[in-house]
């Protein structure tokens, strides 16, 4: 089973993917930072939830352990696929971006 081509060439393609994880993580780091409100905007929206009848119960079973594990694997073997090596860098470019996130966020 082979992965599905992309709209970049392959050459590049481990660039892309470093820019838009380094996005990714800057953006991840502003939203972070401004914590407190999403805190406050997390606990409005579980209580609606409660409020709906949904409740956290029924959430269990979508985000178990094993199901999030699973989804995490097969995310970086399509990832290994398309970028090959290149993904060592990915958590790097990622961890740079939360950095200068904070820090200018």
């Amino acid at each position: 089973m082979s992965a599905p081509p992309l709209p970049v060439p392959p050459e590049y393609a481990a660039l892309v993917s470093m820019a838009l994880l380094f996005v990714d993580g800057l953006i991840f780091g502003v939203a972070a930072k401004k914590a407190l409100v999403s805190l406050v905007l997390f606990v409005v929206g579980i209580a609606l939830t409660g409020y709906v009848g949904l409740g956290l119960g029924s959430l269990g079973t979508l985000f178990s352990p094993t199901a999030i594990l699973s989804h995490v694997a097969s995310v970086a073997m399509a990832l290994y696929g398309h970028i090959g090596g290149g993904i060592l860098g990915l958590p790097i470019a990622f961890i740079i971006g939360i950095a200068i996130g904070f820090w200018k966020g």
